[in-house]
């Protein structure tokens, strides 16, 4: 709730709505933070072998290398990759109706499945981008930029 209000009233007082943030007062509440969990390269390799279809392993790579969201894997057309400079255009999540695709849902539990053919617990798609981002922040990327 306070970092709500510090948000709002922080907007207010640089719009010059108000003079100053009653908020100010307020102080910060330190709270643990924990740090989230990533894979390793075992475990991203392990993940790789536990795949039965190639397009599982599409799927892992994508989201390992790319960093991208479920919802934006899952709305990828064939034609946004071009495999010949190995880039592909990613344009977020919108909805597709008239094609049957492999939903978010989808994704997530053929994940899940995956995952527990190689051993692995916490298994989702998101995981996947959080350790593009700390393995970047790792090799010393500014934070800004991840």
């Amino acid at each position: 709730m306070r970092r709500i209000f510090s948000s709002f009233f922080g907007w207010l007082e640089d719009e010059d709505y108000i003079f100053k943030s009653p908020v100010r007062r307020i102080r910060k509440i330190k709270t643990e933070k924990t740090i989230k969990d990533t894979f390793s390269d075992e475990g991203l390799e392990l993940f790789r072998d536990a795949c039965e279809e190639i397009r599982d392993l599409a799927m892992i790579d994508l989201l390992a290398s790319t960093g991208m969201r479920v919802g934006e894997l899952v709305q990828l057309n064939s034609e946004d990759i071009n495999f010949h400079e190995r880039e592909c255009v990613v344009l977020g999540c919108i909805t597709d109706p008239p094609h049957e695709r492999l939903m978010i849902g989808g994704v997530e539990t053929r994940l899940r499945e995956i995952g527990k053919r190689a051993d692995m617990q916490k298994v989702h798609p998101h995981k996947f981008r959080r350790t593009l981002a700390t393995r970047a922040i790792d090799k010393g990327m500014p934070i800004e930029q991840v």
